[in-house]
């Protein structure tokens, strides 16, 4: 397994390895854990502590005789693998004596603060917790948003979910799921504060007034003789059904004009086509 990239990417890697070696495992647990890992290595299997010699994802070291370090390598080296193979890492975790069953204990939980909190006091500190708490549970619920937190779609503002600039937020929308209009709604209408384009409040201004000025210049039955012109009270109603193909350059500041354009074109040629069928009924004595 290669970790590369962000924190964000990283993090769904081993997400998916741990589930995948470990089912019971909750997301809620699995960023319990990486909260941890990232506040040890930033989720690095390579990472090295200069001060305690601290090796990769756990930062696995041989303070107080613990040996830790020494045996996680000698497991890898063992099953054949580098010392900072991120799978050998995990799957040693997951076997390591005296403390897998921390591990997975705390995978198994069901809220991400919860199981940084166990992680943090047990599998990596022994009880001898820093002040790096907060932290790593700041790290699980922000790697918790990553894995589950938009599996609906949803607004981030949170770097790393999406690679976002701060004050730049970023809108995700699964196709799949019921959020999705409400969120491609949201979305044009913060589009439409930004930008000139089709989406701007004024372009579609600019669509609805160009409608209505050319369906109000369009009347069927001005050119007609008056025998055919209805009288008060009297006349047909037509209801015109459209269904129209328009392509949009939502880059070009006169979408909204040329939507409404098109759609004018497409109402006066069905209508014209309408009108123009009952008329030849009525010349025909049919009507």
């Amino acid at each position: 397994m290669l970790l590369d990239g962000d924190i964000a990417s990283r993090a769904k890697k081993m997400a998916a390895a741990i589930k995948k070696a470990y089912p019971a495992a909750t997301l809620a647990g699995i960023a319990g854990v990486l909260g941890n890992w990232e506040q040890e290595s930033l989720l690095s299997p390579s990472a090295i502590n200069s001060g305690d010699h601290g090796s990769g994802l756990g930062q696995w070291t041989n303070v107080g005789g613990s040996r830790r370090e020494s045996k996680m390598r000698a497991y890898l080296k063992r099953h054949g693998m580098r010392w900072n193979n991120a799978g050998g890492q995990l799957d040693y975790a997951l076997h390591e004596p005296g403390a897998s069953g921390m591990l997975k204990k705390a995978l198994r939980m069901s809220s991400p603060t919860a199981a940084a909190n166990y992680f943090f006091s047990t599998w990596e500190s022994g009880g001898n917790e820093d002040n790096s708490g907060g932290k790593r549970t700041s790290n699980a619920r922000g790697i918790y948003k990553v894995l589950k937190g938009h599996r609906n779609g949803g607004w981030s503002s949170v770097p790393a979910i999406f690679g976002e600039k701060k004050g730049e937020p970023e809108v995700a929308i699964n196709p799949k799921r019921k959020t999705a209009d409400g969120l491609i709604a949201s979305a044009i209408d913060a589009r439409s504060k930004v930008s000139n384009s089709v989406f701007s409040n004024e372009s579609q201004k600019k669509m609805h007034r160009a409608l209505l000025e050319n369906l109000r210049k369009y009347n069927p039955l001005k050119n007609m003789p008056d025998k055919h012109q209805p009288t008060s009270g009297k006349g047909n109603n037509v209801t015109v059904n459209l269904n129209m193909n328009i392509t949009v350059n939502a880059n070009d500041k006169n979408a909204g004009t040329k939507v409404a354009n098109d759609i004018s074109k497409q109402v006066n040629e069905q209508v014209q086509a309408i009108f123009g069928n009952l008329m030849a009924k009525r010349e025909g004595g049919f009507i």
